[in-house]
């Protein structure tokens, strides 16, 4: 077998490849070209010879072949056509060289009924002789017949368009659903939106109410734990359920956006340690105080304790003439406060002076 590239007809970058009717390749395969060389197909030996570039190769075999063998092309650019020439012996009888054409099956049907639609058939490459199926690839491209085409291209009448109804905006308490409702006609496969006044019939509703008949939940908050810290900045929690008949259902039934919070911060006072000294009380005689209430009182002047945040901040930015209106200041809040509240020696002395009462600005016996 002789291919040549003379001519003019191809440049050269075109190679012979030898396959099987199964497509596996024996010379020349994964366009990867090979030397030249003696290489056993099909039962017998081919002699392949590629001398200079531009000139044929040679595929030389004496048989027989017990497979039917191809020959084929590779090329990389476009294929302007090739030359070639092949010998047998005389003595063997030529058949008559295979052709192919195409075969057209019938249309389906159309797949719209008005407004332009779509047929399709079946096109096959099948071989003359036998009518047996072959590859497309063996009959020629540029006359193969249309596989679909349209049908039915006439518009279709005017109708209505109603679309799918949307989610409802409210999950419960009532809320609104829309949908797309609109006149139009098919015009080659496409939808067009014409005025409602060309449909006949009453024009569907586009909105309607739902859930209207489901209640929504309402939140329900728990009590506030205590502070976490018992000075300074914390934080402290609530629990907030969803309930319904004593029940507690799924967060999703109660609005999220109403939610209220179940964290907070929280803070009772600055942490600083405060050391107050409270000296001796002025004017015992004066203020006329029985025996009892002066003892107490001296008692609770003769203690140092600490003093609280919440004290401080009542404290600050008040003024005063002197230390009796700050001592004064000072037992008006203390009786104010629980008295667990202070170290269990001090709230003792203000329980006891708590019999004393401030009247017009002095003290007295109860």
């Amino acid at each position: 077998l002789l291919r040549r590239t003379s001519g003019g007809i191809n440049k050269g970058f075109e190679f012979a490849a030898l396959r099987n009717a199964a497509g596996v390749f024996y010379l020349n395969a994964n366009w990867r070209i090979e030397f030249p060389r003696e290489v056993k197909i099909a039962g017998t030996i081919f002699q392949y010879e590629r001398r200079q570039r531009n000139t044929p190769e040679v595929l030389r075999a004496r048989g027989p072949i017990i497979e039917p063998i191809y020959v084929v092309l590779l090329y990389q650019e476009k294929n302007l056509g090739i030359s070639y020439e092949y010998s047998i012996p005389a003595t063997t009888k030529v058949p008559q060289p295979d052709s192919y054409e195409w075969m057209i099956g019938n249309y389906e049907e159309c797949s719209q009924s008005c407004g332009g639609g779509l047929q399709i058939r079946i096109v096959s490459c099948i071989r003359k002789s036998d009518g047996d199926i072959v590859v497309e690839e063996l009959c020629d491209s540029l006359l193969k017949p249309a596989v679909n085409a349209s049908c039915n291209t006439e518009p279709c009448p005017p109708g209505w368009h109603i679309g799918e109804w949307s989610a409802c905006s409210q999950s419960c308490g009532g809320g609104a659903q829309f949908r797309l409702v609109f006149c139009h006609l098919l015009k080659e496969g496409n939808i067009v939106m014409i005025p409602d006044e060309m449909c006949e019939g009453p024009k569907s509703v586009f909105m309607r109410v739902c859930n209207i008949e489901t209640p929504c939940h309402e939140w329900v908050p728990g009590e506030w734990s205590e502070c976490d810290r018992t000075c300074g900045n914390g934080s402290r929690t609530r629990t907030v359920e969803c309930p319904w008949q004593g029940e507690t259902l799924a967060s999703s039934l109660c609005d999220a956006d109403k939610k209220p919070v179940e964290f907070e911060s929280c803070t009772l006072g600055p942490c600083e340690e405060v050391k107050w000294t409270v000296s001796e009380w002025s004017g015992w005689n004066r203020l006329g105080l029985s025996s009892g209430c002066k003892e107490d009182a001296t008692a609770l002047n003769n203690q140092t304790f600490h003093l609280f945040g919440p004290l401080k901040q009542h404290l600050g930015g008040k003024h005063f003439a002197d230390d009796d209106d700050v001592q004064h200041e000072v037992l008006l809040w203390m009786r104010q406060q629980p008295k667990e509240f202070y170290a269990a020696e001090i709230g003792a002395l203000i329980k006891r002076w708590d019999k004393c009462i401030n009247i017009g600005g002095d003290y007295a016996e109860k």
